[in-house]
């Protein structure tokens, strides 16, 4: 069976459920399955890849990227069908500045500031 590349900008993985086969799902892995360096901390990357199989993915991909409500993930651009590692990480970086809306917080985007140590 054709296999397919999907590219994952999502923090956890998601499991994709068969639209017609009840009981079959597969997993497109998150950025914390990113490969671990030194002392187990986990590389940071832009993305993540897992191979899909290309009729599963087709189906799925149909009934979930509805024109007036898509599923999320494919609308924000955090999952996406690329034709190799490469091309997954063209996009990943042409698209660098999209949000998700699933990245980490930073505090002083809300206003939090550090304490002082004087206090």
């Amino acid at each position: 069976m054709a296999k397919v590349l999907i590219a994952s900008k999502l923090p956890n993985g998601i499991k994709l459920k068969h639209p017609t086969k009840p009981g079959v799902e597969i997993e497109i892995r998150g950025l914390n399955s990113a490969p671990r360096g030194a002392n187990g901390v986990p590389i940071i990357v832009p993305f993540v890849t897992t191979e899909v199989d290309e009729e599963f993915w087709e189906l799925w991909y149909a009934a979930h990227n509805h024109a007036t409500k898509p599923f999320g993930p494919l609308k924000s651009g955090a999952i996406y069908l690329a034709k190799s590692e490469a091309a997954a990480g063209a996009r990943a970086k042409e698209e660098k500045d999209r949000k998700t809306g699933l990245e980490p917080l930073k505090p002083t985007d809300h206003g939090m500031k550090p304490l002082d140590d004087k206090e």
